[in-house]
């Protein structure tokens, strides 16, 4: 136990294309980390970076025994993704108890298998949130929209990377405005399919720093 860690808890936020998957796979590789845990529900992550899944708990030691980023596939154990999100939180948890070092928990499209029902929410990713810095733990979840995702969840951030929304997207808009980013500045970031550029809103919340930052990109990509 490390009560001394300062946890991490990042969050990416963007509609489909918008560059929130390109930036979860640069901040899931982040240097500094001994191990890495991935929920990778659609075999995403692991395809395109070239890394080994796990269909079970036998195969989630093997790569933690080699030294291997732990990605989870979840579709062989579970019909549900909640009831294998919160498995595989349970899973880290415990594995995290007995391993020194820096670890990192992270899933995109959170939205997908974190519920937003209070009285459902998963214990065992309640209980990271909450206590996950004991262990060394940070969190890196991506989601499409702000308000998809538990309160519980967004009280918690650390650092946001917002990308573009959609200029209708009201709801999420009035979410990103209490948490203090102003809508009508993600309304103007740029989508990489039309301008050729891909911008983002990052955040810092516990020092209240906040920049806009824009990269050019091929537009092939």
């Amino acid at each position: 136990m490390n009560s001394d860690h300062k946890a991490v808890k990042r969050l990416i936020f963007g509609t489909s294309g918008s560059g929130k998957s390109t930036m979860f796979k640069t901040l899931v590789q982040s240097p500094g980390y001994k191990y890495r845990f991935v929920f990778d529900w659609d075999l995403k992550i692991a395809t395109e970076l070239g890394w080994q899944a796990a269909v079970d708990v036998r195969g989630l030691c093997r790569l933690l025994d080699a030294g291997r980023p732990v990605v989870f596939y979840p579709e062989e154990m579970f019909s549900d993704l909640e009831d294998a999100w919160g498995f595989f939180c349970r899973f880290v948890l415990d594995i995290s108890k007995r391993l020194k070092g820096k670890k990192l928990l992270a899933g995109d499209e959170a939205q997908l298998y974190t519920t937003t029902n209070h009285a459902k929410f998963q214990a065992s990713f309640l209980h990271l949130l909450n206590y996950g810095r004991n262990h060394e733990i940070d969190i890196l979840l991506a989601a499409q929209r702000i308000d998809g995702l538990n309160k519980r969840v967004t009280g918690q951030l650390t650092e946001i990377y917002v990308f573009k929304h959609a200029d209708t997207d009201n709801e999420a808009f009035e979410e990103l405005r209490k948490i203090g980013i102003d809508p009508d500045q993600v309304k103007a970031l740029h989508h990489p399919s039309v301008s050729g550029k891909v911008s983002w809103i990052y955040r810092h919340c516990l020092t209240g720093r906040q920049e806009t930052i824009t990269h050019a990109i091929s537009k092939t990509h």
